[in-house]
């Protein structure tokens, strides 16, 4: 919002009343000239009024939901909720705690300021804490890919309390296996055949949930951190 903008469109509303008056006969013609007065008032006697109220606006813990195309959303200052929805999406949390859900597509999910909760969605996320103590939380094991399609977080800290939060995960997918089984760590170790695994070796977080020996899920760190348990939510 700018005083700019506004002198603009009082400038063509009044281009608009100027062509009407030439044509005659217009109803209602008298209360857009009115409409214009009112404009001007504002521009003229409360352009402070407008610049404050915008800043006013960013200081406010805001909730915002994007559509399902490529959204932009800033959470500037306050404690937000920004929901990217489907489509590849930019959120930003700004300063204050906030919490950032991508939805579905490839998103680009900073924290910025504060004690942020990122959660990626389903497609190749790039997530970004930024200062504080900053959560990164998966929900599903398909949230991130095995291979080229894992999420990628690319300033986990472990002095500021960083956490990548795996509750919500059943770590055993085994039909037999009832409730929501956590992940036992097993640091950089290979896999031994046993669902529920969690391992951490060349900058990949892996997980095991049926069994097999193989990954269904990983997630890669930038960070040069030799992640430990203390760093999961199991």
């Amino acid at each position: 919002m700018t005083l700019t903008n506004t002198s603009d469109v009082v400038q063509d509303l009044k281009e608009v009343i100027a062509d009407l008056q030439a044509i005659g006969g217009v109803p209602q013609l008298d209360s857009l000239i009115q409409l214009v007065g009112v404009l001007e008032g504002i521009v003229d006697s409360a352009g402070g009024v407008l610049t404050d109220l915008h800043g006013a606006l960013r200081d406010v813990n805001d909730i915002r939901v994007g559509t399902s195309g490529a959204d932009t959303i800033d959470g500037w200052l306050g404690d937000d909720q920004l929901d990217g929805g489907a489509g590849n999406d930019q959120l930003s949390g700004g300063t204050g705690s906030d919490l950032l859900k991508g939805g579905a597509g490839n998103d680009a999910i900073k924290g910025g300021l504060g004690a942020d909760i990122l959660i990626g969605g389903a497609g190749t996320d790039t997530l970004t804490g930024g200062a504080g103590a900053d959560t990164f939380r998966f929900l599903a094991s398909p949230d991130s890919a095995v291979g080229n399609g894992r999420d990628v977080i690319t300033d986990f800290n472990h002095v500021e309390g960083d956490k990548i939060d795996l509750s919500a995960i059943d770590a055993n997918s085994n039909f037999l296996a009832f409730g929501n089984q956590a992940f036992t760590f097993i640091g950089a170790q290979a896999f031994h055949n046993v669902a529920g695994e969690l391992r951490f070796a060349g900058g990949i977080v892996a997980g095991d949930t049926n069994g097999d020996g193989r990954a269904d899920f990983e997630i890669r760190v930038d960070t040069h951190v030799a992640l430990v348990a203390a760093d999961f939510v199991l």
